[in-house]
């Protein structure tokens, strides 16, 4: 099964599968198995692409990198961890948001705890325009993150028709003129327009 679909900077289209592996879209009826060594990953859930063009995969167990020649594996080594998401930041910094232990940063070689995101679900994550990283959670709403700054702006956004703290935030998007849409589960879709207040929201008004 295709869990998730992942356009690349060069225009190539990879598939993610529920069992560990990748498949190059070739054409528009034909998919081959990519020879990526992905053991012990389990399910692909999230691709991003980084500035070097290295290929990160979150997976159920782990995030792995892929140069085109090599894969490096990250995050292995922490106990009961269940990878979510993934996004990468134009400077080519990468973020992964956990099932259980809220969000994670890469420093250096190595994954760093995001703590003020404590062990909160993260099934999704954006790099908005300004280096901000959009943060999806699954029951708290959603956040703002400032890499530099190091702050967590919990909801920053009001909508008077659905209750965004309580919400699950499950797809971040950021169209052409930077206006920040979010999909809810059971609740619709919401979008954040920088040309006027609030949100404009289309769903079902629970």
């Amino acid at each position: 099964n295709v869990n998730t679909l992942f356009l690349r900077k060069d225009g190539t289209l990879i598939a993610g599968t529920s069992t560990g592996g990748l498949l190059l879209v070739a054409s528009d009826n034909t998919a081959h198995q990519m020879a990526v060594d992905l053991s012990g990953a389990g399910e692909v859930r999230k691709m991003a692409e980084d500035s070097q063009e290295h290929l990160w995969i979150a997976a159920e167990n782990g995030v792995y990198c892929y140069d085109g020649k090599c894969v490096t594996t990250f995050m292995r080594d922490i106990a009961g961890i269940r990878v979510y998401s993934i996004c990468t930041d134009r400077a080519g910094n990468v973020y992964v948001g956990t099932a259980n232990r809220g969000l994670y940063r890469k420093q250096g070689d190595q994954f760093v705890h995001v703590d003020a995101t404590g062990n909160a679900p993260v099934p999704a994550l954006y790099a908005d325009h300004e280096g901000h990283i959009l943060v999806g959670f699954d029951g708290k709403g959603f956040a703002v993150y400032n890499p530099l700054t190091g702050e967590l702006n919990m909801n920053p956004y009001f909508n008077h028709e659905v209750e965004l703290p309580k919400s699950k935030v499950y797809a971040i998007a950021e169209d052409g003129i930077n206006n920040v849409w979010l999909g809810l589960s059971e609740k619709g879709i919401f979008k954040h327009s920088l040309s006027s207040s609030g949100f404009h929201y289309m769903g079902y008004k629970a």
